[in-house]
């Protein structure tokens, strides 16, 4: 192999990944950090989306997880909780934010199957239903919705019904993210959903577009901008 090809000799990182460049090159482009974020006991977080209880796929969870870290969103509210394993996850990634966000999930019969006492003030399982409650449980959260998570009842009526009654709560700039937008009752909710709301409602499209064998999975992500500021697809 060429001299300059050869590659740099190092332990790499704290985790044994080696590095192919001296980082200290690299610094002045995109500063190379072995703490904040990259440190174990956030690596300790991200491994929670591998492995908690959810019928949420692990790369879905990935995402919602980086969604937290990259959007910091204040206040969350989540329509579905079920087992727990997608409130988890975006717990652990308010964790790596500091705990300087909140987050309320609302679900009529919640079974928990992880211990969320360790989140203290920044989680609350609200027992309630889907729009009739969403104004209550807002309440609890202390303000406007900086992302919404919607995995609740699948029919086209309730979806359209939960997406309406969460826009009025949404900050300008805030993210609803559906869950099983795949399947099709949850896709033509989405789409009369922006019919209604084409400069309100920015459509980001398909996170994970390929459902699964019994037609369930996808995400689809929904931006609330302005009104009448951006169109459709300008995310």
């Amino acid at each position: 192999m060429p001299e300059d090809k050869q590659p740099f000799c190092s332990k790499g990182n704290q985790y044994g990944i080696p590095y192919l460049k001296d980082p200290s090159e690299l610094s002045e482009i995109c500063p190379v950090r072995d703490v904040d974020l990259n440190t174990i006991h956030s690596f300790g977080r991200v491994v929670s989306a591998y492995d908690c209880p959810s019928q949420t796929g692990v790369f879905q969870r990935l995402f919602l997880f980086g969604l937290v870290v990259a959007k910091q969103p204040k206040r969350i509210l989540e329509l579905g909780f079920r087992f727990g394993g997608t409130s988890f996850v975006m717990l652990c990634a308010l964790q790596d934010l500091g705990n300087n966000g909140k987050l309320v999930s609302l679900d009529p019969c919640p079974e928990p199957a992880l211990d969320f006492s360790q989140f203290g003030d920044n989680f609350y399982l609200y027992r309630g239903t889907s729009p009739g409650d969403i104004k209550s449980a807002v309440q609890v959260l202390g303000g406007k919705i900086d992302l919404c998570h919607i995995d609740a009842d699948h029919t086209y009526d309730s979806v359209l019904a939960d997406l309406s009654a969460v826009k009025e709560y949404m900050n300008e700039d805030s993210y609803i993210l559906m869950h099983d937008a795949c399947w099709p009752d949850v896709k033509n909710a989405i789409q009369e959903f922006l019919e209604r709301h084409p400069y309100e409602i920015v459509d980001c499209g398909l996170i994970d577009p390929f459902p699964n064998e019994e037609g369930w999975g996808g995400m689809h992500l929904l931006r609330v901008g302005p009104k009448a500021t951006r169109k459709r697809g300008e995310c």
